[in-house]
Protein backbone atom coordinates (compact mmCIF):
# COMPACT_ATOMS: atom_id res chain seq x y z
CA UNK A 1 0.00 0.00 0.00
CA UNK A 2 1.03 3.69 -1.18
CA UNK A 3 1.34 5.98 1.55
CA UNK A 4 0.77 9.56 0.80
CA UNK A 5 2.26 12.21 2.53
CA UNK A 6 -0.12 14.86 4.13
CA UNK A 7 0.47 18.95 2.05
CA UNK A 8 -1.01 21.31 2.80
CA UNK A 9 -2.85 23.33 0.36
CA UNK A 10 0.02 25.89 -0.09
CA UNK A 11 2.43 23.07 -0.54
CA UNK A 12 0.24 21.55 -2.98
CA UNK A 13 0.01 24.86 -5.41
CA UNK A 14 3.63 25.32 -4.82
CA UNK A 15 4.39 21.87 -6.02
CA UNK A 16 2.09 22.59 -8.82
CA UNK A 17 3.61 25.58 -9.87
CA UNK A 18 7.09 24.18 -10.16
CA UNK A 19 5.77 20.79 -12.07
CA UNK A 20 4.00 22.33 -14.47
CA UNK A 21 4.03 24.37 -17.72
CA UNK A 22 2.42 27.84 -17.26
CA UNK A 23 -0.08 26.69 -20.30
CA UNK A 24 -1.19 23.86 -18.06
CA UNK A 25 -1.15 26.54 -15.25
CA UNK A 26 -2.91 28.81 -16.24
CA UNK A 27 -5.51 25.96 -17.36
CA UNK A 28 -5.60 25.06 -14.04
CA UNK A 29 -6.29 28.39 -12.58
CA UNK A 30 -9.23 29.20 -14.88
CA UNK A 31 -11.01 26.13 -13.52
CA UNK A 32 -10.26 25.93 -10.15
CA UNK A 33 -11.43 29.69 -9.82
CA UNK A 34 -13.77 30.28 -12.84
CA UNK A 35 -12.80 32.41 -15.69
CA UNK A 36 -14.71 35.73 -15.34
CA UNK A 37 -17.38 35.62 -17.80
CA UNK A 38 -18.87 38.21 -20.92
CA UNK A 39 -22.22 39.31 -20.30
CA UNK A 40 -24.02 41.18 -22.68
CA UNK A 41 -25.90 42.85 -20.16
CA UNK A 42 -29.71 44.50 -20.99
CA UNK A 43 -30.36 47.67 -20.82
CA UNK A 44 -34.12 45.68 -19.22
CA UNK A 45 -34.23 44.42 -15.99
CA UNK A 46 -36.95 42.67 -15.39
CA UNK A 47 -39.04 41.76 -11.49
CA UNK A 48 -41.81 39.94 -10.35
CA UNK A 49 -43.00 39.05 -6.83
CA UNK A 50 -46.10 36.96 -6.03
CA UNK A 51 -47.21 35.98 -2.67
CA UNK A 52 -46.95 32.14 -1.95
CA UNK A 53 -48.60 31.05 1.64
CA UNK A 54 -48.57 34.52 2.67
CA UNK A 55 -44.81 34.79 1.95
CA UNK A 56 -43.80 37.13 -0.96
CA UNK A 57 -41.44 35.21 -4.03
CA UNK A 58 -39.32 37.37 -5.51
CA UNK A 59 -37.58 36.42 -9.17
CA UNK A 60 -36.07 37.92 -12.31
CA UNK A 61 -36.32 36.83 -15.66
CA UNK A 62 -33.02 36.99 -17.06
CA UNK A 63 -32.79 36.77 -20.81
CA UNK A 64 -34.59 38.93 -22.89
CA UNK A 65 -34.50 41.35 -25.71
CA UNK A 66 -35.89 44.85 -26.07
CA UNK A 67 -36.37 47.18 -29.03
CA UNK A 68 -37.30 50.67 -28.42
CA UNK A 69 -37.34 54.16 -29.60
CA UNK A 70 -38.13 56.89 -26.92
CA UNK A 71 -38.05 60.71 -27.43
CA UNK A 72 -39.34 63.09 -24.80
CA UNK A 73 -39.80 65.29 -27.48
CA UNK A 74 -41.50 62.67 -29.40
CA UNK A 75 -43.31 60.88 -26.79
CA UNK A 76 -46.42 59.57 -29.33
CA UNK A 77 -43.46 58.06 -31.55
CA UNK A 78 -42.28 55.92 -28.74
CA UNK A 79 -42.55 52.32 -29.50
CA UNK A 80 -41.39 49.36 -27.08
CA UNK A 81 -41.03 45.40 -28.05
CA UNK A 82 -40.19 43.14 -25.37
CA UNK A 83 -39.50 39.61 -25.83
CA UNK A 84 -39.05 37.15 -22.13
CA UNK A 85 -37.80 34.10 -22.82
CA UNK A 86 -39.83 32.21 -19.94
CA UNK A 87 -37.56 29.41 -19.20
CA UNK A 88 -34.87 32.28 -17.70
CA UNK A 89 -37.20 32.52 -14.87
CA UNK A 90 -34.93 32.84 -11.59
CA UNK A 91 -36.60 32.77 -8.14
CA UNK A 92 -33.21 31.49 -6.83
CA UNK A 93 -34.39 28.16 -6.28
CA UNK A 94 -33.81 25.76 -9.35
CA UNK A 95 -36.13 23.18 -8.42
CA UNK A 96 -38.97 26.02 -7.95
CA UNK A 97 -38.15 27.49 -10.92
CA UNK A 98 -37.96 24.16 -13.34
CA UNK A 99 -41.49 23.83 -11.49
CA UNK A 100 -42.86 27.11 -12.79
CA UNK A 101 -41.69 26.33 -16.40
CA UNK A 102 -43.75 22.91 -16.92
CA UNK A 103 -47.28 23.44 -18.58
CA UNK A 104 -49.46 24.17 -15.35
CA UNK A 105 -47.77 27.51 -15.48
CA UNK A 106 -45.15 28.93 -18.11
CA UNK A 107 -45.60 25.97 -19.99
CA UNK A 108 -42.04 27.24 -21.56
CA UNK A 109 -41.94 24.47 -24.54
CA UNK A 110 -45.16 25.83 -25.98
CA UNK A 111 -44.98 29.34 -25.20
CA UNK A 112 -41.07 29.96 -25.14
CA UNK A 113 -41.64 33.95 -25.30
CA UNK A 114 -43.47 36.05 -23.36
CA UNK A 115 -44.11 39.86 -24.85
CA UNK A 116 -45.36 43.23 -24.81
CA UNK A 117 -45.74 45.23 -28.25
CA UNK A 118 -46.58 49.03 -27.11
CA UNK A 119 -49.42 50.78 -29.20
CA UNK A 120 -49.07 54.13 -28.06
CA UNK A 121 -47.48 56.12 -25.33
CA UNK A 122 -49.07 60.03 -23.93
CA UNK A 123 -48.21 61.93 -21.38
CA UNK A 124 -49.54 62.35 -18.01
CA UNK A 125 -49.25 64.80 -15.21
CA UNK A 126 -47.17 62.12 -13.25
CA UNK A 127 -44.69 60.99 -16.19
CA UNK A 128 -45.98 58.77 -19.08
CA UNK A 129 -48.44 56.33 -20.00
CA UNK A 130 -47.71 53.18 -22.10
CA UNK A 131 -50.80 51.32 -23.71
CA UNK A 132 -49.53 48.08 -24.91
CA UNK A 133 -50.40 44.20 -24.99
CA UNK A 134 -48.75 41.27 -22.99
CA UNK A 135 -49.18 38.47 -24.34
CA UNK A 136 -48.07 35.08 -22.16
CA UNK A 137 -48.92 31.41 -22.66
CA UNK A 138 -51.08 32.59 -25.93
CA UNK A 139 -53.30 34.96 -24.05
CA UNK A 140 -53.36 38.54 -25.30
CA UNK A 141 -54.19 41.89 -22.64
CA UNK A 142 -53.87 45.17 -23.53
CA UNK A 143 -52.56 46.88 -20.22
CA UNK A 144 -51.80 50.37 -19.31
CA UNK A 145 -48.31 51.03 -17.70
CA UNK A 146 -47.41 54.34 -15.45
CA UNK A 147 -43.87 54.99 -16.33
CA UNK A 148 -41.84 57.47 -14.56
CA UNK A 149 -38.25 58.90 -16.15
CA UNK A 150 -35.55 59.26 -13.74
CA UNK A 151 -32.31 61.18 -15.00
CA UNK A 152 -29.49 61.67 -12.10
CA UNK A 153 -25.99 62.96 -13.36
CA UNK A 154 -24.50 59.64 -14.80
CA UNK A 155 -27.57 58.18 -16.59
CA UNK A 156 -31.07 58.00 -16.57
CA UNK A 157 -33.93 55.47 -16.96
CA UNK A 158 -37.65 54.45 -17.29
CA UNK A 159 -39.12 52.95 -14.41
CA UNK A 160 -42.21 51.02 -14.04
CA UNK A 161 -44.14 49.03 -11.72
CA UNK A 162 -47.48 47.57 -11.80
CA UNK A 163 -49.43 44.37 -11.28
CA UNK A 164 -51.27 41.62 -13.31
CA UNK A 165 -53.49 38.73 -12.43
CA UNK A 166 -51.92 35.38 -12.91
CA UNK A 167 -55.19 33.58 -14.24
CA UNK A 168 -56.14 35.82 -17.00
CA UNK A 169 -52.71 34.05 -18.20
CA UNK A 170 -53.65 30.88 -17.67
CA UNK A 171 -50.82 30.60 -14.94
CA UNK A 172 -51.12 28.26 -12.64
CA UNK A 173 -54.83 26.83 -11.05
CA UNK A 174 -56.97 28.66 -8.42
CA UNK A 175 -55.08 28.47 -5.52
CA UNK A 176 -55.83 29.39 -1.46
CA UNK A 177 -52.02 29.50 -1.00
CA UNK A 178 -50.83 31.08 -4.43
CA UNK A 179 -51.88 34.44 -5.01
CA UNK A 180 -53.41 35.77 -8.44
CA UNK A 181 -51.65 39.28 -8.08
CA UNK A 182 -47.78 39.02 -9.56
CA UNK A 183 -46.53 42.63 -8.70
CA UNK A 184 -43.81 43.46 -12.22
CA UNK A 185 -41.25 45.90 -11.68
CA UNK A 186 -39.15 46.98 -14.71
CA UNK A 187 -35.97 49.72 -15.43
CA UNK A 188 -34.72 50.10 -18.81
CA UNK A 189 -31.40 52.36 -18.91
CA UNK A 190 -31.39 54.64 -21.35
Amino acid sequence: MKRFKKVTPLAFFHELVNELQPTYLLLFVACFFGMPQAKSQSPLKVQFEINNLGFPVKGTFDSLSISYSFDPAKIEQSKFAVNIFAASINTGIIARDRHLQKAKYFDVEQFPILSFQSKNMVVTPTGYRLIGRLTIKGHSEEIQIDVNRVDNSTEGYLETAFQVNRSTFDIGNKSFILGNEVRISLMLML
